[in-house]
């Protein structure tokens, strides 16, 4: 576009001035031939009045042919000089080219009226006998009468005609030569200059490898472009450097299982890391079209408070379903200030400190009841009661009974541990689900006995299951033993599967009492018992099915049930199968 128009510049520049040349010279030219050709005119005239008065001639018709013929025998016919005689009053009394009888009176003809007022009249116009543009000199006689010679000017247009022409070939040829040499200049001067600018686009574009390839030499573009590649290494140093910090720190910061985010002091984000972006209740909204704001209320006064008192703020807060703990820092930059806000989530560690927190109120209480019952007993026994041997033996035989209980929830507890602490990476087998059933059913058949329960494992016998085989063995005893304990007398247990692609459903379906619906959600949690009364009396700890559920999930699985009150229960299990 620059080279374009600096060459439309250059030979618009040079066509102007051969222009302008051109006319000057055409004008110039032009009005010294009028003037060569009056002053030849003049000599002419005084010839010719010098003649007149010496030898009045008889004919002036015949004398303005006979002087015309003397003068034009050494001109060309281009050149031919017009002699015309008129006496005062305008009339033509000889013409050496018209008939004098036709002419009009020329009383009133311009160059007459300066003759008659100055002696000599000059004029120049388009003749009327002829239509031909002549140049016009009279000149006024002693004797009162005019001498008028005239010259036809068609040789000086086309004169004219031909410096125009070879005008405007010397400006085609000129533009030829503006338009090659203008090409060449333009091409020395513009394309260093092109080469800079597109130069300069590559480097606001980010690209800072980009180097001006060029010839060396001693002139002020060349060391012009040597700066401008120096000064792009050096740019090129310094972006990577600074590129390298911000992607280090970038990585440091999206690593970090916090979310971190900087706020202007007019709340524009500075930055932002992967994790505050993830939490929910954190999603950027745009204002004023390209400013990014917060939209959490909470963290806004947060970062309004640490503005304000240009301190460092610490407060939990509830998002949604999550408690974050909010930590919010003031800093102070060369153009203005800000905060930084750091989010952990603490969901995870406070509902564990519910767990624990729980889990400790219910575990005290659970052992504090068989302790306080042995407790009880021990002190009646001293206090005279193991004399009587019938009832010693009975305190005793209680005692016996609340240390099982004691021991089972001991057990159990160890047993919830291990498996919460457990890890798909403990060494597993292929575990046969109808064998391990059977083993479960043969430790449990003195209860089955008891309870006279018909159990049936209808579980397919080709299913196996990755896991550890103990554990699967655990799940099926306290499955098995809750069905026996909640069931009917003379009642039914039915062990079967359902196979549906790689995943395996383990059903144990009961005719016991059945569990009500507002039961069935808290079923599986530590310590919970429909009837707390009856669960004790059968020994029950609470946390067998809370084991259940752990072991499932600790292979991939889930554990659900359905149960309707007076009818029975059906739970079931969904493992992965090899």
């Amino acid at each position: 576009m620059f080279k374009r128009r600096l060459n439309l510049y250059y030979i618009g520049l040079i066509l102007t001035s051969l222009l302008i040349s051109g006319i000057i010279v055409s004008q110039v030219t032009v009005k010294r031939y009028k003037l060569q050709v009056e002053d030849e005119l003049k000599t002419n005239a005084s010839a010719a009045s010098y003649f007149i008065e010496e030898n009045t001639p008889e004919n002036y018709n015949e004398f303005a042919v006979s002087f015309s013929n003397k003068l034009n025998s050494f001109l060309d016919e281009a050149h031919t000089i017009r002699v015309t005689i008129i006496r005062p009053d305008g009339v033509v009394i000889g013409d050496s080219v018209a008939d004098i009888e036709t002419m009009n009176n020329h009383r009133l003809r311009p160059e007459l009226i300066d003759a008659n007022r100055s002696g000599i009249g000059v004029s120049v116009r388009k003749s009327d006998t002829t239509n031909i543009e002549y140049m016009y000199l009279a000149e006024k006689l002693d004797n009162g009468n005019f001498i008028r010679l005239s010259v036809s000017l068609a040789y000086i247009n086309s004169l004219t005609s031909a410096i125009y022409l070879y005008t405007l070939i010397a400006l085609l040829i000129s533009l030829a030569f503006a338009v090659l040499i203008g090409w060449k200049l333009s091409s020395f001067f513009v394309r260093p200059i092109t080469k800079l600018s597109n130069h300069a686009k590559e480097i606001s574009n980010g690209n800072f490898s980009h180097r001006i390839t060029h010839e060396p030499k001693p002139n002020e573009l060349s060391r012009l472009i040597d700066s401008f590649n120096k000064m792009t290494d050096e740019l090129e140093s310094s972006f990577s450097k600074t590129s390298n910090r911000n992607q280090e720190l970038s990585t440091l910061l999206n690593t970090i299982n916090e979310g971190i985010v900087a706020v202007g002091d007019n709340y524009k984000i500075l930055f932002a890391n992967k994790k505050i972006k993830s939490l929910p209740g954190f999603e950027f909204v745009e204002s004023n079209g390209n400013v990014n704001l917060i939209k959490n209320s909470a963290v806004l006064n947060i970062i309004e408070t640490t503005l304000i008192s240009k301190s460092t703020v610490q407060k939990e807060i509830k998002c949604h379903n999550l408690m974050l703990s909010c930590f919010a820092s003031y800093f102070e930059l060369h153009d203005g200030c800000g905060v930084i806000v750091s989010l952990q989530d603490i969901t995870r560690i406070k509902q564990l400190e519910k767990l624990r927190y729980e889990f400790v109120s219910n575990v005290t209480h659970e052992l504090n009841t068989p302790l306080t019952s042995i407790k009880g007993f021990i002190e009646t026994l001293k206090d005279g009661a193991i004399n009587n041997k019938e009832t010693a033996m009975k305190f005793l035989d209680i005692i016996d009974i609340e240390s099982d209980r004691l021991s089972n929830l001991i057990n159990d507890i160890l047993t919830l541990s291990s498996i919460e602490n457990e890890t798909t990476s403990v060494v597993k087998e292929n575990v046969n689900i109808k064998k391990v059933a059977n083993d479960a059913m043969i430790l449990l058949s003195n209860r089955i006995r008891e309870k006279n329960i018909h159990v049936t494992n209808n579980l397919d016998e080709s299913i196996f299951v990755s896991a550890n085989s103990d554990r699967i063995k655990q799940l099926f005893i306290n499955l098995i033993d809750n069905s026996i304990k909640y069931n009917k007398q003379s009642g039914s247990v039915n062990l079967y599967s359902v196979k549906n692609k790689d995943i395996v459903e383990i059903h144990i379906e009961d005719t016991g009492i059945g569990i009500d619906e507002k039961s069935l959600k808290r079923l599986f949690e530590r310590f919970y018992r429909v009837d707390t009364g009856r669960s004790r009396e059968m020994g029950g700890t609470g946390l067998g099915l809370s084991i259940v559920k752990h072991i499932a999930l600790l292979y991939g699985g889930s554990v659900s049930v359905k149960s309707t009150p007076g009818e029975g229960s059906d739970f079931y299990i969904t493992l992965p199968v090899l």
